[in-house]
C-alpha cells in the first residue's frame, strides 16, 4: 500500500562554523609578550593604530615600514603593518608579516591567532589549523583558556578534508567543556558522517543524550546517524523526540509518518501525520489517512475519511474504495451504489484514461456481484455481460448469467394470473 521508503536526508545539521569569527584579526595591539616600546617608538605606534582605526592605511604603511625591516624591525610595528596589508586586502603581505611578528614575539598571541585566520582565508587550512594549535598551547596556560581555538582548529582540519584529526580536536574540546556549543558537536557530527564511522558518533552523541536529555538536536543528530545506517525503525523513535521537544514544522512530521509507514507502523505513521495536517483535511491528506487505517484494519475510521474526500472530489477510485470495503463486510447494497456511482464517473471526460482497464473490470465484477447478491438481476445481468469476454472473469460471468437465466425463469414459471377473475398458475402452453 506504501510507496518505497525514499528519503533525500537532508542533514540539518547547522554547522555555524562561524566563519566571521575566525576572520576577523585582532587589529590592535597589547602589551603582553612583547617587547617594551620607548617613548619615542610608542608614540609612532599609537598614532599608526589610530591611522589604521580611521582607514587612513597609507599613512600608517608609511609610517609603519622603516621599523619592520633589518635590525630595527620590532614586533609591534610588524604586527601593526601586518594588520595594515590585511585591511588593503594584502593577505599574502600581512601572513608574511603576522609570520615575522610571531619569530620576534613567539609567544604574542593575537599575531599567531591572526595569521591562523589570515592563512584560513588564503585556503591553507592546515598551516591554519596548527596556527590555531600553537595558539591553543599559549592560551591553555592562561587563567581564562579561549576554547573557541581548538574549534577553529577544527573547521580548518575540516576545510582541509582531515576528518580524523578534527575529531581528534573536539575530543580534547568535549574533554575540558562543561557543556559543549552546538557547532562543536554538530562538526564532530559531520565529520563523522563524512568517515562514515556511525557507530562512534552515535556512542558519542549518546553520552551527550544521557548528560543534556531536553537538547532537541541531539535527538535530531541520533536519528539521522541511524537513518544513514537503515535502522529506521530506532531513527523514528530519536525523531520523534526531538520533533516533539522542538515543535518540529508540519513537514518533518510528514517525513515522519512516512519512516513509521515504511516501518510498517501504520499507527504511529498515522499519529504523526495527524500532528502535520491542519483541522481542514485536503484530498491528499485524507487519501494517505485513509491508507494509514485501512492497513490498521480500522475501517470505521477510513470509511469516515474516504465520505470526507468524496465531499471534496467526485474521483471515482473513492468510489470504487468505499464500494469495494462495503462489499468486503457483506454491505452489498452500499457496495452496489458506490460501485454504480464510480463507473457512472469513469465515462465522464474528466476521469477517462485515469482509471485502468483491469480496475474498471474489476468494478463491474464487485458491482455484479453486489446486484445478484441484492437481488437486483437486472443490473447483475448488466455487469456480468460487459465481462464475458474478459478473460480473467469469463468463467465466472458465464456461471452468475446462466444462474440468473434460471431464477429468471423460474421465477417466470411461478408467476400467477388473473383469468376471469381467478388466480391461477401461469402456463406458457395454456392459452385460454
Amino acid at each position: 500500500m506504501f510507496k518505497r521508503l525514499n528519503i533525500k536526508l537532508k542533514i540539518s545539521l547547522i554547522l555555524a562554523f562561524l566563519f566571521l569569527c575566525i576572520f576577523h584579526p585582532t587589529l590592535s595591539f597589547s602589551k603582553e609578550n612583547l617587547p617594551p616600546l620607548s617613548p619615542f617608538l610608542r608614540e609612532i605606534a599609537i598614532k599608526a593604530q589610530k591611522d589604521i582605526n580611521s582607514g587612513r592605511l597609507k599613512d600608517a604603511e608609511k609610517s609603519l615600514l622603516p621599523f619592520v625591516k633589518g635590525q630595527n624591525a620590532h614586533p609591534v610595528f610588524c604586527f601593526l603593518i601586518a594588520n595594515t596589508y590585511y585591511l588593503e586586502k594584502k593577505l599574502p603581505l600581512a601572513l608574511t608579516f603576522y609570520k615575522k611578528t610571531i619569530k620576534l614575539a613567539p609567544g604574542y598571541l593575537p599575531a599567531i591567532e591572526n595569521a591562523a585566520a589570515v592563512s584560513f582565508e588564503l585556503k591553507r587550512y592546515i598551516k591554519a589549523a596548527n596556527y590555531y594549535l600553537n595558539a591553543w598551547q599559549i592560551s591553555k596556560k592562561q587563567k581564562n583558556p579561549d576554547k573557541k581555538l581548538l574549534y577553529n582548529c577544527a573547521i580548518a582540519y575540516y576545510q582541509a578534508h582531515k576528518y580524523r584529526k578534527a575529531i581528534s580536536i573536539l575530543k580534547k574540546l568535549f574533554n575540558i567543556s562543561n557543556n559543549p556549543s552546538k557547532p562543536s558537536i554538530s562538526l564532530y557530527v559531520v565529520c563523522s558522517i563524512n568517515l562514515k564511522d556511525y557507530k562512534s558518533c552515535l556512542k558519542k552523541l549518546t553520552q551527550f543524550i544521557n548528560k543534556y536529555p531536553y537538547k532537541a538536536y541531539l535527538w535530531l543528530y541520533a536519528g539521522q546517524i541511524l537513518l544513514l545506517k537503515k535502522d529506521y525503525k530506532n531513527a523514528a523513535i530519536y525523531l520523534e523526540i526531538a520533533y516533539t521537544l522542538d515543535n518540529a514544522s508540519p513537514k518533518k512530521w510528514k517525513e515522519l509518518s512516512n519512516i513509521y509507514a515504511y516501518c510498517n507502523a501504520p499507527i504511529k505513521a498515522a499519529k504523526c501525520y495527524l500532528r502535520a495536517v491542519p483541522n481542514k483535511l485536503s484530498k491528499s491528506d485524507l487519501k494517505t489517512l485513509i491508507n494509514y487505517f485501512l492497513q490498521i484494519h480500522n475501517y470505521k475510521i477510513a470509511i469516515s475519511y474516504i465520505k470526507e474526500a468524496i465531499k471534496l472530489s467526485q474521483d471515482p477510485s473513492l468510489y470504487i474504495l468505499l464500494g469495494k470495503l462495503a462489499f468486503e463486510h457483506g454491505q452489498f447494497n452500499q457496495a452496489k451504489n458506490s460501485l454504480k456511482k464510480a463507473l457512472i464517473l469513469i465515462n465522464k471526460k474528466d476521469f477517462k484514461n485515469k482509471i485502468t482497464t483491469d480496475k474498471i473490470n474489476e468494478t463491474w465484477m464487485l458491482l455484479g456481484v453486489s446486484a445478484f447478491e441484492t437481488q437486483d438481476f437486472n443490473l447483475a445481468q448488466k455487469a456480468f455481460l460487459h465481462l464475458v469476454h474478459i478473460k480473467r472473469y469469463k468463467q465466472q460471468a458465464k456461471g452468475y448469467l446462466a444462474f440468473i437465466s434460471l431464477l429468471k425463469d423460474k421465477t417466470q414459471n411461478n408467476k400467477r394470473i388473473t383469468i376471469n377473475g381467478k388466480k391461477k398458475d401461469y402456463n406458457p402452453t395454456n392459452r385460454t
